[in-house]
């Protein structure tokens, strides 16, 4: 999806996805999030105790110790990088673009880059393997 709206376009940072989610029980397994695939790195916070980071796929974490029985609340935080931002810099008269680097290979014209959580996100489970 490519926004019109020209901040959210070029935005270069982080942004936060949030959402709970209710579980009856808990399975006598190995429970991952998935977070499919994140655009460029992201950590994870469950009920407010911190899983990790992510920024190689697969985009995965073990969430086992983390998830309880009843309402779960997961937090996503997910940056990118500047690509997008020093596209959409190249727009502006070179007195306003907020960043600025030695070598820039990007033109006003260069494909934007898919930032962000792009998904799909979910629970995977995997039974236990004794040894």
């Amino acid at each position: 999806m490519n926004s019109e709206n020209n901040a959210i376009k070029y935005f270069s940072g982080q942004a936060v996805y949030t959402t709970s989610f209710t579980l009856s029980e808990l399975p006598q397994k190995e429970l991952y999030l998935d977070l499919g695939k994140v655009m460029v790195m992201a950590k994870v916070t469950l009920n407010e105790a911190y899983v990790g980071g992510v920024w190689t796929e697969p985009y995965r974490l073990n969430v086992t110790d983390y998830l309880k029985k009843g309402e779960n609340k997961l937090e996503v935080t997910v940056v990118n990088n500047w690509q997008n931002r020093l596209i959409g810099d190249q727009l502006l008269p070179e007195n306003q673009r907020p960043t600025w680097t030695n070598v820039n290979p990007w033109k006003a014209d260069s494909s934007l880059q898919s930032s962000g959580l792009l998904g799909p996100v979910e629970i995977q489970s995997f039974d236990y393997e004794m040894r």
